[in-house]
């Protein structure tokens, strides 16, 4: 199954249940992620900004650490750029993920448009800034969007 999210297609795995959207518990309660454990939902890349994203489910058990607190299911959504890990986050709501990962892809795309393809046939291109921009621009990408 995929969708498009904004400019970004997302492929999703036979385990994801859009009735579950507003409640990651149900996939613990299935018996689709394990305690303590996490499963990928989807994955979306734009290769030509060298980003990808990844869309799951985690439960995480405070107890297991030795830290306080009860235990929970959440969405989730792990943001690459370059190879390099930009941002996780986390949300009580698929819609709140999506959102998120269509902000932080449109902030990228606004950082680094495309260059026309060099035939001039209007397909994409590649980015328009070096590869080492891109990297340490996440960072500083992150920091301007409140992202951490």
């Amino acid at each position: 199954m995929t969708d498009r999210a904004e400019s970004l297609t997302i492929r999703w795995s036979p385990i994801y249940r859009p009735e579950w959207d507003d409640t990651p518990e149900e996939y613990v309660v299935q018996g689709v992620v394990a305690w303590g454990r996490s499963r990928r939902l989807a994955r979306t890349e734009d290769a030509a900004r060298r980003f990808k994203a990844y869309l799951g489910v985690q439960h995480f058990d405070p107890a297991r650490y030795g830290l306080a607190g009860e235990a929970q299911a959440k969405f989730f959504v792990s943001l690459f750029v370059g190879g390099h890990t930009a941002a996780l986050h986390t949300y009580p709501t698929l819609r709140q993920t999506r959102e998120d990962l269509e902000r932080f892809h449109a902030a990228l795309e606004e950082r680094h448009p495309l260059a026309p393809s060099p035939r001039g046939r209007g397909d994409a291109g590649v980015a328009t800034t070096p590869q080492e921009d891109k990297i340490s621009g996440s960072s500083s990408l992150r920091r301007e969007r409140g992202w951490g």
